[in-house]
């Protein structure tokens, strides 16, 4: 059970990682296109931020080191 559990987290933490390139990409490209950041990117990348200091908090907790 705990090595399911530790794959789903570890799968979590890889999605977190692409949430927040996504929203960097965005934000970047709203920027340029409209002289503004815009509060979708904004808020993917608290979201994705977040996320993933979760993600790693429950997996330090478990006791893993990456």
């Amino acid at each position: 059970m705990t090595a399911e559990k530790n794959s789903r987290l570890r799968m979590q933490k890889l999605l977190s990682i692409q949430l927040i390139v996504f929203a960097v990409l965005l934000l970047a490209f709203k920027i340029y296109a409209d002289s503004e950041p815009g509060a979708l990117p904004l808020l993917l990348l608290l979201i994705g931020c977040s996320w993933y200091l979760n993600n790693r908090y429950r997996l330090k907790s478990q006791g893993h080191t990456q």
